[in-house]
């Protein structure tokens, strides 16, 4: 009888110790993720700050709200970071953005583009189409990203 008294006491034991070591580890997990949260905080801070001072040294601010006046700029910028949070590291080919704009014409669509180019709120990658590939009719193909100003330009506003 004894051996079996000992044997419970020593898996009451265990239970205990086992459930004492998962709150000890659910509570070391959460200050890791509390501090992981306040370090990325800090970290998006110290970015908003930069493209405050940035934009301040430039004088860009007024190049970058002149871009987003437009209801058409603001739509191309909203459909690539759209793009861009499907987790693609690509980045958008003219067809497939202008797809989204079928109702604006090329030239019109094209000079949206480069309005938001030179505020650099969006990048143009140009890549030229090989030998045996099927090409559009100036033999280059057009990709366009959005820039790191413009995503940390959204964040921001979503915080206002």
């Amino acid at each position: 009888m004894s051996a079996e008294l000992s044997y419970l006491q020593s898996r009451d034991c265990l239970k205990q110790e086992r459930k004492a070591a998962k709150s000890f580890h659910r509570a070391e997990t959460a200050v890791s993720t509390r501090k992981m949260i306040l370090e990325r905080v800090a970290l998006e801070k110290k970015q908003k700050a930069e493209l405050v001072s940035f934009l301040e040294d430039t004088g860009a601010y007024e190049v970058i709200f002149k871009a987003l006046s437009s209801r058409h700029r603001l739509a191309i910028l909203r459909e690539l970071l759209r793009f861009e949070a499907q987790d693609c590291d690509d980045p958008m080919a003219f067809t497939e953005l202008k797809l989204c704009f079928k109702h604006m014409r090329k030239s019109t669509f094209a000079y949206h583009l480069d309005q938001l180019q030179e505020a650099g709120l969006v990048r143009q990658l140009t890549r030229i189409a090989a030998k045996d590939e099927p090409t559009e009719e100036n033999g280059y193909y057009s990709f366009y990203s959005t820039s790191g100003i413009a995503a940390l330009l959204f964040e921001m506003c979503k915080t206002l």
